[in-house]
Parts: structure tokens; C-alpha cells; sequence
């Protein structure tokens, strides 16, 4: 997969938000990006939040189909660890319910 490591995966809801709690510690993360399974999804955008406790955002505003993956984008500061994910969508646009996000990390 050029490097991409699986972090970790979503089955997405039928609300406007999921929280996906990576299990394992994962150092040296610089880039993440998001790769849609089965059904299509409308993502509007993330919340990486750090073991830290700090928190950035990262606006996706797009719909992924099926095997589409978002853009990577890089992690302010670089190298980090990941504790928590927060995806939001946009909601009525498509059927959100049952789509998976598999999340990618580069070191």
C-alpha cells in the first residue's frame, strides 16, 4: 500500500458522527487518509485528537464512493500519536449506514 499502514476502521452510523478509539499506541504517524469501503459515504470532515490531548481538524467536504480514498494530509507537528478519531457526515446527502472508513497512517 506505498508505505500506508491500517490504523484502524469505522462502520458508519446512521448519525452525524462516529468516534473511532485506536486501540494501539501508533508513534511516528506524519500522515493519515481515509479510504471508503462498500457503500459511500458524504465526509465532511475529521478530528484527530492526540494522546496529548490536543486536537486538530481536517475539512474533507466531499463525497468518497466506494474504494475512493481522500486526499493524505499531513499532522501538525508530525509524528504523533493518535488516541481518538471523529468523523462527521453529511447527512440525507447519500445512505451513510453500513459504509466502512478504513484509516491510513504514514510514518
Amino acid at each position: 500500500m506505498g508505505g500506508w499502514v491500517k490504523l484502524g476502521s469505522q462502520t458508519v452510523g446512521e448519525g452525524a458522527y462516529d468516534l473511532l478509539t485506536i486501540t494501539e499506541e501508533q508513534e511516528n504517524v506524519k500522515q493519515l487518509k481515509l479510504k471508503v469501503v462498500k457503500h459511500t459515504v458524504y465526509l465532511l470532515d475529521v478530528k484527530i485528537i492526540y494522546a496529548d490531548g490536543t486536537s486538530e481538524r481536517h475539512s474533507i467536504d466531499h463525497r468518497l464512493d466506494r474504494g475512493d480514498s481522500s486526499n493524505s494530509f499531513d499532522l501538525i507537528g508530525h509524528y504523533r500519536c493518535i488516541k481518538q478519531l471523529m468523523f462527521t457526515y453529511k447527512n440525507g446527502a447519500v445512505s451513510n449506514a453500513g459504509a466502512e472508513l478504513l484509516v491510513l497512517g504514514k510514518k
